[in-house]
């Protein structure tokens, strides 16, 4: 009896996959004029990208995930000590200049150099802290209580960025991706 639902369940999962696709095919082959097209921007569900616990984000700051373009690096105890004395990195200790400068990874056709630098021209109002780049793509914070912040990267004809952020207590105010959330724009055809 096992073996007959070990090859029944897929056999029945499948066929309900295939359901939909027939019923589908067979409304388009009954219509007798074709529907005029209009597109209609549609948002899909929210994809989770990237995220950390609140347990380890309780950690000691070394042995938090920090992101970068994609890669996870971890800093040191001197590198922390480093920032807290002002050290070469004050971008690190606002979430906007932190998601402009570690997530543009996300930003899909942006022209790089060999060192993964952006080579476009990028108009930045720092007061408001958005900046907008020649595609149209724009980097904007939407809020920031000095623990945690929300920016987001809006790419246009491809979806939204919400990428929120927190300073854990022992890491020197440096920010760290907590969460990158896609919400991705799809066109409908009807």
């Amino acid at each position: 009896m096992i073996r007959k639902l070990k090859f029944i369940l897929p056999v029945f999962f499948i066929a309900l996959g295939l359901i939909p696709v027939c019923v589908n095919q067979s409304i388009a082959l009954n219509q007798t004029a074709p529907s005029p097209v209009t597109q209609q921007t549609v948002n899909a569900q929210p994809l989770i990208l990237y995220s950390l616990s609140d347990q380890t984000l309780n950690q000691p700051a070394t042995k938090i995930p920090y992101y970068i373009k994609g890669d996870i690096h971890y800093f040191t105890k001197s590198q922390l000590d480093s920032h807290k004395t002002g050290g070469h990195s004050p971008w690190k200790d606002d979430p906007f200049l932190t998601v402009e400068t570690i997530a543009t990874n996300l930003i899909p056709n942006l022209p790089k150099d060999k060192y993964g630098n952006i080579l476009m021209n990028v108009k930045t109002d720092n007061k408001n802290q958005i900046a907008t780049y020649e595609n149209g793509t724009i980097i904007k914070k939407i809020s920031d209580n000095k623990k945690n912040a929300l920016v987001q990267i809006i790419v246009p004809n491809f979806g939204t960025y919400d990428i929120t952020l927190v300073s854990p207590k022992d890491a020197a105010g440096i920010y760290f991706i907590k969460e990158i959330r896609l919400t991705r724009i799809f066109q409908d055809m009807k």
